[in-house]
């Protein structure tokens, strides 16, 4: 089992529920960048979410429907070119991933 659902697992014994937070984007040299964050219930477990940079494309896009289909609520954020330039792509991408955390 891997260290990152092993984490999770210790926040569910805790906690309700709770938010995961990921970027993407960050690799291009062009573009936005984007963020989600998904809470899901104490009990949704959904095998093969891992490390999305691991996954195949295809893996990703069959994820992502359950995800959106087993999410207690979810949101994606975006920085724009601009705020990358403005910010560096770290700082934009931690703006997106708040954005994504503060929508709802």
């Amino acid at each position: 089992m891997n260290e990152l659902f092993e984490f999770d697992n210790e926040i569910r014994r805790e906690y309700s529920c709770f938010c995961g937070v990921d970027e993407a984007g960050r690799g291009p040299l062009a573009g936005d960048v984007y963020a989600a964050a998904v809470v899901f219930d104490k009990d949704v477990i959904i095998p093969g979410i891992n490390d999305s940079k691991k996954l195949s494309e295809k893996k990703r896009e069959l994820l992502f429907d359950e995800i959106i289909a087993k999410a207690a609520d979810h949101s994606i954020a975006t920085a724009s070119v601009a705020e990358i330039e403005e910010l560096n792509i770290l700082g934009a991408a931690m703006l997106a991933m708040k954005r994504a955390v503060e929508t709802k």
